[in-house]
This record gives C-alpha cells, sequence and structure tokens, in this order.
C-alpha cells in the first residue's frame, strides 16, 4: 500500500504529488475518456483550419509598408461571410453550417499564411489562392529561414 502523504506546511513534493494524480487517473481513466468523448460530441472548435495543401493565405506586402507593419503570427483568419464568399469563388462545397458553432460561437476559418515581398509603392493586402498556384510565391510563415524572414525583423514578430 502507498505511503498517505500529509500536506502541511511544508508543502508536498514533485514526486508525490505526481505519485497522487496518476493514481487518481489510473482510477477514474475510464469516467475521463468519456467525459472526453461527450464533451467532443456535444461542442465543436470554432476555429475551423483549412488544409495547407489546398488553400493558402499570401499576404502582398511592398517593402515600403514593411516598417509599419507589426509581423504576423502565420495564419490568416476569415469571418463566415468571407469564407463563403471566396470558396463560393473557387466552386468549393461548403460544411452543413458554416456561420456558428453546435455551442452558438461564430467559426473562423484559418488559413496558413504566405508572404509575399513585392517591389510597389504601397501593397498590404491578403489574398486566398489554390495551394497549387502559389508554390512559387513568397515562404510559408512557419517554414522560413531566419535570414529570409520577414517577421523577424518586424518589431513585435510572434514567428520564430
Amino acid at each position: 500500500m502507498e505511503k498517505e502523504v500529509n500536506i502541511g506546511d511544508t508543502g508536498i513534493s514533485g514526486d508525490a504529488l505526481e505519485n497522487i494524480l496518476n493514481r487518481v487517473f489510473d482510477a477514474h481513466k475510464t469516467d475521463i475518456e468519456a467525459w472526453h468523448k461527450d464533451q467532443l460530441s456535444k461542442f465543436e472548435d470554432n476555429f475551423v483550419v483549412i488544409d495547407p495543401a489546398k488553400f493558402v493565405a499570401i499576404l502582398d506586402i511592398s517593402f515600403i509598408s514593411q516598417d509599419t507593419w507589426d509581423g504576423t503570427n502565420g495564419y490568416y483568419d476569415m469571418k463566415p461571410q468571407d469564407y463563403i464568399a471566396t470558396m463560393n469563388q473557387f466552386g468549393e462545397e461548403l460544411p452543413d453550417n458554416p456561420h456558428t458553432t453546435k455551442q452558438g460561437l461564430e467559426k473562423l476559418y484559418r488559413f496558413a499564411l504566405k508572404i509575399n515581398e513585392v517591389p510597389a509603392e504601397k501593397m498590404f493586402q491578403y489574398r486566398i489562392v489554390r495551394a497549387s498556384d502559389a508554390e512559387g510565391v513568397g515562404y510559408l510563415v512557419g517554414n522560413i529561414q531566419p535570414l529570409q524572414s520577414l517577421e523577424l525583423r518586424m518589431r513585435r514578430a510572434g514567428v520564430v
């Protein structure tokens, strides 16, 4: 039998706490898995991640605009109405309820982002393209080399 652990003013060691938690999780593993499955059936994530092998977002940004831009986190989100209009242009089939989740939250459609630096006067626009049409355009934010990274030259970049 395991030794009882008395939690007093001296605290509890990390190993003792881990031992207690493991016993609780082991004893209730079936209940926890059933609860998790039930939660997944009732609720739906409001971020819908679009497969980057199908579609990506491209940010066309001019060199002059880089000084006032604060960087990016590597993705581009679209509201349902914009997503529907965009996918209709491509002739894509839409989900049954493209607007809200089961719990009533507005869905946000998340696209992987590619940066395309352009030698224009002022350019700062996002556009959605088929991934096959974007193969030679810019670079995916998550897969860039540090020396190429526009984000690492920005003041508050979120990408490393």
